[in-house]
């Protein structure tokens, strides 16, 4: 049994890919320099967006020490 097309539901899908467009692109870790996608969990810091799992060595670059 196949699959019926996302788009026109009277032929089959033929992998078209229309069902599972490009993510959406947020912007870029202020960390890493990859790219961020709108699904993916992150922190807006002062114009700056991050990675969740960057945000720890992030912060170590405006550590103070006295």
């Amino acid at each position: 049994m196949a699959y019926l097309c996302v788009k026109n539901s009277a032929r089959e899908c033929d992998g078209c890919g229309c069902c599972n467009p490009e993510p959406e692109i947020v912007g870029e870790c202020a960390e890493c320099g990859d790219l961020i996608y709108a699904h993916e969990e992150r922190y807006d810091i002062e114009n700056e967006l991050i990675h969740k799992e960057c945000l720890t060595d992030w912060a170590r670059k405006y550590e103070v020490i006295i």
